[in-house]
């Protein structure tokens, strides 16, 4: 048996290919090797006459977008690649990559020139550089980046911002240093979701300007972002809306109530309470107004208005009765009375029978003195000695048929309804209630068409 197992291991070993050496490199190697490709190298000395470097960012993040103070922050990581043919070797075939320090070899100046905390050039002294046997050089320097970057708030909170990352070589004109962009220039591989803002578009660009006589290379990232609504739907605008509404509400209260000041006062500040929170999350020297905050001030002269009427409604339903209403008053009123159909509603009960074939209710007349004429439920049906007069009174009511709008005389109808100054407040108050919601309304619908629709 051990025997067989020992002419298979010898079998195997005869048929299978050769393995390859695994490749690896000793202390001492590395060492002769940094010697070797260091020696006499000045990393002042840029490698060739125009050096190319490519560059990419890695978004991590979105670490701040602060609209008050127009502050743009992304985390993340720089990819830099350029060639330094110094550095590249053969002798030493063990070793695919070497880490230089930062100072050890040349590295481009590169500054964010739109940064708002920090214009020194990229890099990160503890971050190693990796040159490959071939002489091409990696460099990865993570980074916080703020920049500044103008907010347009029209649309808040449904506002879309395009921001930007200006990246600038200097010291090194476009003769001596040119920025490129390596693949799409930013990545989002590594990227995890905000959760207030989504990136909706990204674009990248290189461009060239011109400074006291000279042209340096400039490379752009543009990131589209859009907010997340909900949050700002919830706490924001669902309670604007609300508030806009319960101005309506003031002229269902009853005069006579004594709160509709009261009511009125309490919507106001409401409004002013919201007002300050979404100033706090505006800008104070934007360069739009927000629509939002539009709509508020509407709503809030509304509601400043409403509490002036009120005061004028309180002041009419007080007025003495003696106090004669001009013929002016009294015709508006009573036009409006009967737009609003408000006549036929308080006074659907006011039919009254009559001869002649009009109707009034029982025990009125038609000035609202009490009246003494039988209607049908007031003759006596179960009195035998009554019956020749019930048959009497049955005859003449019979020919009695209910008045038609034509037959009515005018001067009748309007004495009809006599106006006091309550029933003048009262209308004021019903035609008020009409006007508020119809504005009101349309302005709400607009106001989130247009923030909705952009």
């Amino acid at each position: 048996m051990a025997l067989a197992v020992w002419i298979g291991l010898v079998a195997l070993a005869v048929t299978s290919p050769t393995i390859p050496p695994v490749s690896g490199f000793t202390r001492g190697t590395e060492e002769a090797l940094r010697k070797n490709v260091t020696t006499g190298y000045n990393n002042d000395v840029r490698p060739d006459p125009v050096t190319k470097v490519f560059m990419m960012f890695h978004v991590t993040s979105i670490a701040e977008v602060n609209i008050r103070n127009e502050i743009f922050s992304l985390s993340g990581w720089w990819s830099m690649r350029w060639n330094d043919d110094r550095l590249q070797w053969t002798d030493y075939p063990s070793i695919p990559v070497v880490q230089f320090k930062e100072n050890r070899i040349w590295t481009p100046v590169i500054v964010v020139s739109n940064s708002v905390d920090d214009l020194s050039a990229v890099g990160e002294s503890s971050i190693p550089v990796r040159v490959d046997r071939h002489g091409t050089v990696t460099w990865n320097p993570p980074g916080l980046i703020k920049t500044s970057c103008t907010m347009d708030v029209s649309y808040f909170p449904f506002d879309k911002q395009t921001c930007s990352i200006e990246v600038t070589s200097f010291g090194y004109t476009i003769q001596e240093m040119d920025v490129k962009l390596l693949n799409d220039g930013l990545s989002f591989r590594y990227y995890s979701p905000s959760g207030e803002w989504d990136i909706t578009n990204t674009s990248s660009e290189r461009t060239e300007y011109t400074e006291d006589g000279f042209t340096y290379a400039r490379v752009t990232f543009y990131i589209t972002i859009e907010r997340k609504p909900l949050y700002y739907g919830l706490n924001m605008l669902l309670p604007v809306i609300i508030c806009s509404a319960l101005t309506l509400f003031v002229f269902l209260l009853p005069p006579e109530s004594g709160e509709k000041i009261g009511y009125c006062l309490t919507v106001l500040l409401a409004f002013m309470v919201i007002l300050t929170l979404v100033a706090q999350d505006l800008p104070t020297t934007a360069s739009s107004t927000s629509i939002l905050q539009v709509y508020i001030a509407v709503v809030l002269i509304f509601g400043g208005l409403s509490v002036v009427l009120s005061i004028v409604i309180l002041h009419l339903f007080f007025l003495p009765d003696e106090k004669p209403i001009g013929e002016c008053t009294e015709r508006v009123t009573r036009f409006f009375r009967m737009v609003c159909c408000l006549d036929d509603c308080c006074n659907s009960h006011r039919q009254r029978v009559e001869p002649g074939g009009s109707f009034r209710t029982k025990g009125h007349a038609a000035d609202g003195r009490s009246d003494s004429r039988l209607s049908m439920n007031d003759i006596p049906r179960n009195s035998v000695h009554e019956r020749p007069r019930l048959i009497k009174e049955q005859s003449r009511l019979g020919s009695f048929r209910p008045q038609s709008a034509r037959d009515r005389n005018p001067a009748e109808e309007e004495e009809r309804v006599k106006l006091t100054w309550q029933l003048v407040s009262y209308t004021l108050d019903a035609v008020l209630l009409r006007v508020y919601t119809l504005c009101l309304l349309v302005s709400t619908l607009v106001f989130v068409c247009i923030l909705v629709l952009n």
